[in-house]
């Protein structure tokens, strides 16, 4: 087997250890609608995972995901609620607000050479 696979294995045969549990345990809790749930409530942090994974391949690191996430909801919910926008036109607002920032993040470690570190971990507090 190859030694570079093994930490994915263990990770999935986790998953499925802890999911059969959770099915001996609890009636219903096998179901499809609770497997769909699950990955329809997750979906957001599967997104930042992957973004994080292509940031992590290239080298480099970004602090600041989780708060221009938590960020970016705000927004979203802030501008339905109050200033009553449509969601599709609060969205499309939203994602050029958060790809902005990260543009600007990008921008200043491009330009000036600064530590990405140090970059996203003002822009993590900035959020």
């Amino acid at each position: 087997m190859n030694r570079k696979l093994l930490p994915t294995l263990v990770t999935a045969l986790v998953l499925v250890g802890l999911f059969v549990g959770g099915a001996g345990l609890y009636p219903g809790f096998g179901s499809l609608r609770v497997v769909a749930n699950l990955i329809w409530d997750n979906a957001v942090l599967g997104i930042g995972a992957m973004g994080m994974t292509l940031v992590i391949l290239s080298g480099g690191i970004d602090l600041s995901v989780g708060a221009v996430v938590a960020c970016s909801s705000i927004i979203m919910a802030t501008l339905m609620e109050r200033g009553h926008f449509h969601p599709v036109v609060a969205t499309l607002i939203v994602l050029m607000m958060g790809g902005g920032f990260g543009w600007m993040q990008g921008g200043l470690i491009q330009r000036y050479g600064l530590p990405a570190f140090l970059v996203t971990l003002g822009g993590m507090f900035l959020a």
